[in-house]
């Protein structure tokens, strides 16, 4: 079945069950008010909200109605957890590769898992602020001491006005072409554009259970996830971060979560085998195969979640940003971008990051090219 909640007085929104094309939702009221609700209760809610998604789809719900994905909000407009996983090593073998980060590589079988506290979703069709502190303020603006600030920010900045001395022949334009002489260079300057700051996406995909036991087995954990989604995280980078990673900005959950039998055959093996489609100010960053490379699925994430952490319902599981390792595949984050053009030895130094006015839309389709949970659809204001 599928899940969405609309926008009403409340925080949590009032919980809707959207037909399998996406075309008409109808309230879930008469069984239950919010999506929380029914994760804490679900082995009894869910098959009555089956009952209604049946109804729904041979046209029998009564008090149906169009479904207009700006009327929702994320679907599950506040999470206890998220946890984010490296579940594509792909990016991050890039992001090494080309510098980008400061992280050493961790062995091949570690999972990395993050862990956060509880998390405010953003609208899956609002819009993105540019505002944000600068790195020498606190969180009211006050300005920071330096002795509160980390020494190797400075050399950060002084490496990147040395880089900048190579841009200021460049011929005027939105765009300057960076003369690249040696790997240094390119990398300095990837460097330099990270530091002017901007935003930055990464498509993901994300999984939802209920509370989760102790020690669970591979299959054990496959039947404790229950929905899953599409998700976009924000990350804005600012000038002297030195991880070269950015600063969270929040997760936007795609309008509709599926249950794992709504994917059909596409559902194996802990993975979605669907392809990703990013578009960026409307111009496509080309494929991801969402299985294809998946290192560690979501019944392997869950379970090593579980011997970690106590997970409640309503946990976010995200995959971290999703990449293939064919050099031709398409990308799902402009650090990543970044990343191939200086692996690739290219003189330009890859896309800048987003900045007020940019658009982004993540999708994910069916083999009848139906939208399997609506678009992620964003923009980025100042």
């Amino acid at each position: 079945m599928k899940l969405a909640t609309r926008k009403d007085d409340s925080r949590d929104g009032q919980l809707v069950v959207v037909s399998r094309d996406l075309k008409h939702a109808v309230m879930a009221s008469r069984i239950t008010g919010t999506l929380q609700r029914a994760l804490d209760d679900w082995a009894f809610m869910a098959p009555q909200l089956q009952d209604l998604y049946d109804e729904l789809n041979h046209g029998r719900a009564p008090n149906s109605f169009p479904f207009d994905p700006d009327e929702y909000l994320s679907p599950l407009p506040r999470a206890f957890q998220r946890i984010e996983a490296g579940a594509y090593p792909a990016y991050e073998k890039r992001l090494q590769k080309a510098r980008l980060v400061a992280d050493a590589p961790l062995p091949e079988d570690m999972v990395p898992l993050k862990i956060a506290p509880s998390h405010a979703l953003l609208s899956p069709r609002g819009p993105v602020s540019m505002g944000y502190p600068d790195l020498r303020t606190d969180s009211g603006g006050r300005p920071v001491s330096t002795q509160e600030t980390d020494p190797d920010d400075f050399a950060d900045e002084r490496e990147a006005e040395e880089v900048d001395e190579h841009a200021k022949a460049a011929a005027p334009g939105t765009h300057r072409t960076v003369p690249v002489q040696d790997a240094a260079v390119r990398e300095a300057a990837a460097r330099k554009a990270a530091a002017r700051g901007g935003l930055d996406f990464s498509a993901q995909l994300v999984a939802i259970c209920n509370d989760l036991p102790l020690n669970l087995t591979e299959d054990e954990a496959e039947r404790h996830l229950l929905l899953l989604g599409l998700a976009n995280a924000w990350r804005l980078h600012v000038t002297g971060d030195p991880a070269g990673r950015g600063r969270d900005r929040g997760l936007a959950l795609a309008p509709v979560l599926v249950t794992p039998d709504e994917l059909g055959e596409d559902w194996r093996a802990g993975r979605i085998h669907r392809p990703l489609h990013c578009r960026f100010n409307g111009r496509s960053t080309g494929k991801i195969d969402a299985a294809a490379d998946m290192r560690f699925d979501f019944r392997q994430l869950l379970q090593v979640l579980s011997r970690q952490a106590p997970v409640n319902a309503g946990a976010l599981l995200c995959t971290g940003p999703m990449a293939n390792a064919d050099p031709d595949s398409g990308w799902t984050s402009l650090l990543e971008a970044r990343a191939r053009r200086i692996i690739e030895e290219s003189s330009q130094p890859g896309p800048a990051f987003m900045q007020p006015g940019d658009r982004i839309r993540i999708d994910m389709a069916d083999a009848r090219g139906h939208s399997l949970f609506g678009a992620i659809e964003q923009q980025v204001l100042a």
